[in-house]
């Protein structure tokens, strides 16, 4: 059985990288889209500069440092960009192996296998032949978000740093994971908070660890954090005079359109220094809001939204999971008998809350604020992080509800064939009992088999993935 999963894995791996291949070949033939050329210039200078180059005040330096072993400046950079996208194949592979080491740990392998082959081949095989960190930040910042949301249930000093490191790593592909990082910290407090109310001391409680080990593991998810990324932001302290410094959340999401930048901090130096102009003339957050009215600033966030679901519904196969996911989570919720349940309609803290809060938060929070740049810049590629987390959550909250545990086979299973003696893979055994969710599991991943082969065969040479 192991040696026909692992041929398998073998099979499909193959298809995904010659297909990846046949996308960079054909559809991605233009090193000028997508800042793919940005991020080879950003590794230029890291080579030019002998390393010391960290900051260009848009983009986080790992990925370059990635590409820097592999550029030469004085080679034509067209020469690079065949190498750079089979590189970014070959990480892509690497990604999908993080994935899925986190998936069969975390849910039941039929659970599992649905969101990993939805993953593979709605997302990471169109975006693997692009010079670009995407992936890479995709794996970082689920990564990140499952040992952040466990961290809630189950503190410990060893998740904690090696949560806040590899969201760290997150923020040094993009620089936005502060977010998510500011919404763990006050949902981590409120889950110690908890842990004291209901008398858990020093001892494991309900929660699964002790007051102490709560109170603790923030401010090591904190503290490893910043030491990942204190390179980066010492940079940007020296060269913009803020450790945080990002044109996009500094500047560029105050405005109202890409005139707007293009004509303000960008014609005024913003990637090289501090912009050139009066302190009164740089967008920020207060000018905003004393120059726009309540209406106007509903009616931006409206029509972000608008814009991520149909540019989501228009996109290359990845929406109709995100709706069936979400669909199976709700009804999963809706079914089980959780302490989230009591909580509401106790009022009391119970060990779940904070943790269904930061699943929720997050959620609304990078949603809420892809929408709001919507004006400046959108495409999938921002809203394709949540993807992962997002069938993630609704996987595991299906594995714990009703849907697991009920049976609806009311016999003994198939009989078993005369002509063997051990029953083959596809005949249960006499006490098998299928679940409602093994029928929903068997139902995606049979639409899954006709998806993939739809990509594989049409699609993955037909759409193009790098926006």
């Amino acid at each position: 059985m192991r040696a026909a999963a692992g041929l398998l894995v073998a099979l499909l791996a193959a298809a995904y990288a010659i297909r990846a291949d046949a996308h960079g070949r054909r559809v991605n033939t233009d090193f000028q889209a997508y800042d793919q050329t940005a991020y080879y210039h950003f590794a230029e200078k890291i080579v030019k500069t002998g390393g010391a180059y960290l900051t260009d005040g848009a983009r986080g330096p790992a990925y370059p440092w990635l590409l820097a072993p592999f550029v030469d400046p004085d080679a034509d950079e067209a020469a690079f960009f065949a190498f750079g996208k089979r590189l970014n194949i070959a990480l892509s592979l690497a990604c999908l192996a993080v994935v899925g080491a986190i998936l069969f740990r975390a849910l039941p392998w039929p659970t599992a296998l649905g969101v990993f082959l939805a993953a593979a081949f709605t997302v990471f095989i169109f975006k693997a032949a692009y010079v670009q960190p995407e992936l890479p930040y995709y794996t970082a910042f689920f990564a990140a978000f499952v040992q952040l949301e466990r961290l809630l249930r189950f503190p410990s000093a060893r998740r904690a740093l090696a949560a806040g490191a590899v969201l760290g790593l997150a923020h040094l592909l993009k620089p936005s994971a502060l977010p998510m990082l500011a919404i763990y910290a006050v949902c981590a407090a409120l889950a110690a908070l908890g842990r004291r109310r209901a008398g858990e001391g020093e001892g494991n409680g309900e929660g699964g660890g002790s007051s102490r080990a709560a109170w603790l593991a923030p401010c090591l998810v904190a503290a490893a954090f910043a030491g990942v990324v204190a390179p980066y932001a010492a940079a940007n302290q020296r060269v913009f005079g803020d450790p945080l410094y990002n044109v996009n959340s500094t500047f560029y999401m105050w405005y109202d359109g890409w005139d707007e930048v293009v004509a303000g901090t960008k014609a005024h130096g913003d990637r090289k220094g501090w912009p050139d102009m009066p302190a009164a003339e740089l967008p920020s957050a207060g000018r905003y809001l004393r120059e726009h009215d309540a209406g106007q600033i509903a009616r931006r966030l409206v029509d972000g939204l608008v814009e991520i679901e149909a540019t989501a519904r228009a996109s290359y196969g990845w929406y109709r999971y995100v709706l069936a996911y979400g669909l199976l989570g709700l009804v999963a919720v809706l079914l089980r008998r959780s302490a989230a349940w009591a909580a509401a309609r106790t009022g009391e803290p119970r060990p779940g809350w904070p943790r269904a809060a930061f699943v929720l938060a997050t959620f609304a929070a990078y949603v809420g604020l892809y929408a709001w740049f919507g004006p400046i810049n959108y495409g999938p590629r921002f809203v394709l992080a949540l993807f992962l987390p997002w069938l993630y959550v609704a996987a595991s909250a299906a594995a714990r509800s009703p849907l697991a545990a009920g049976r609806w086979v009311a016999g003994g299973g198939w009989p078993r064939p005369t002509w063997t003696k051990p029953n083959p893979p596809w005949v249960a055994p006499r006490d098998t009992r299928w679940t409602w969710l093994d029928v929903v599991n068997g139902l995606i991943l049979l639409h899954l088999a006709t998806d993939v082969a739809a990509v594989l065969i049409e699609r993955i040479v037909a759409m193009p993935a790098g926006a």
